[in-house]
C-alpha cells in the first residue's frame, strides 16, 4: 500500500533516503496485515478526506465491516483516548481479536502517513 504521493515520496527520497527506506517498510508491512485490501483502502481515502477537510462521501452501501471499522477510525482520528468500548466491540462483531489489532495499527500508521503527506506537500521543496 502507497502510503504517501508519489511527488512525496521523491522529495522525501531527495531529502532524506533513510525516512524514505523506512517508509517503504512501513508500506510492506501493511502489505502483510491479514485485512482486506479493499478495507484498508476504504480507511485510507477516509483519512485522506477528514485530514484534508473535504467532505467524504461514502460507498452506497457499505458493510457492516466497513461501517464498524469506519466509526472506529473516526474516533481514532479524533481522541484515541475516546475509543469506547462498543466501537471496539463492533469490530469484534465482524473482525478476530488479531485482526482488530492489525486494524488499529493500520489505522495509526495510515493516518500518520497522511498526516507526513500534508506536511511534505507543505514543507519540501
Amino acid at each position: 500500500m502507497n502510503l504517501i504521493s508519489p511527488e512525496s515520496r521523491d522529495r522525501l527520497a531527495r531529502l532524506h533516503s533513510e525516512a524514505a527506506a523506512e517508509l517503504e517498510n512501513l508500506e510492506h508491512a501493511l502489505d502483510d496485515v491479514p485485512i482486506p485490501v479493499d478495507l484498508l483502502r476504504l480507511t485510507d481515502h477516509f483519512v485522506d478526506a477528514s485530514l484534508r477537510g473535504e467532505q467524504w462521501q461514502s460507498p452506497e452501501s457499505m458493510t457492516p465491516t466497513e461501517k464498524a471499522c469506519l466509526d472506529y477510525c473516526g474516533q481514532f482520528m479524533a481522541s484515541v483516548a475516546s475509543i469506547e468500548d462498543a466501537q471496539v466491540a463492533a469490530l469484534r462483531e465482524h473482525l478476530s481479536p488479531d485482526q482488530v489489532y492489525l486494524y488499529a495499527n493500520a489505522v495509526y500508521l495510515i493516518e500518520m502517513s497522511k498526516r507526513m503527506d500534508l506536511t511534505l506537500e507543505a514543507v519540501l521543496p
